[in-house]
């Protein structure tokens, strides 16, 4: 229970980040669909050197909110290993109780 409420507490206190994280996607996709609209509707869209340009504008901002939620994806993940690791040594110390001799 105090992991899933840990867990609750994790997304409440970085929200602001994520969403900041989906703002910089947003931004992206306004960027290259203003990008495709300069060229109208021909077939090739927005050049390479615009999408570069583009991407290159809002990788910095983008790039340690990117790493902050990689390295809270790592310590979930840890977490989780930790409470499987967890129950099978509970388990374990369950089922040598119950064969215990009273």
């Amino acid at each position: 229970m105090h992991i899933l409420l840990s867990s609750v507490l994790q997304v409440k206190e970085n929200f602001e980040r994520f969403i900041s994280c989906k703002s910089t996607i947003d931004d992206i996709h306004v960027r290259l669909r203003k990008a495709e609209g300069d060229y109208g509707d021909s077939a090739d869209g927005a050049s390479t050197a615009d999408m570069v340009a583009a991407v290159t504008d809002v990788s910095p901002p983008a790039k340690p909110l990117f790493m902050y939620v990689l390295s809270i994806k790592t310590f979930l993940q840890a977490l989780e290993i930790s409470c499987k690791d967890a129950r099978v040594v509970l388990l374990s110390a369950g089922s040598r109780v119950q064969n215990m001799p009273c």
